[in-house]
C-alpha cells in the first residue's frame, strides 16, 4: 500500500529523519518476520499484519 492511499490521521507524524510512526511500525513488523518487502508475505499474513498495524500492536520481543 502507498503511503499516498492513506488520509494524513493515518500516516501519522513523521519523526526528524522523515518516517512516521506507520512506516517504522510496518518496517519493524516486516523485520519480525524476516522479510525486507511486502511482495514476500501471503494474503493472509499480510491482512494480519495490516490489522495489527492499525491496531497500533507493536512485534513481540524475543528472548
Amino acid at each position: 500500500m502507498k503511503q499516498s492511499d492513506n488520509s494524513p490521521a493515518e500516516q501519522g507524524s513523521k519523526n526528524d529523519d522523515g518516517v512516521s510512526a506507520r512506516d517504522a511500525l510496518v518496517t519493524s513488523w516486516l523485520h519480525h518476520f524476516g522479510v525486507e518487502y511486502l511482495q514476500e508475505l501471503d494474503l493472509g499474513t499480510l491482512e494480519m499484519l495490516g490489522q495489527l498495524i492499525r491496531d497500533g500492536c507493536t512485534p513481540p520481543t524475543r528472548a
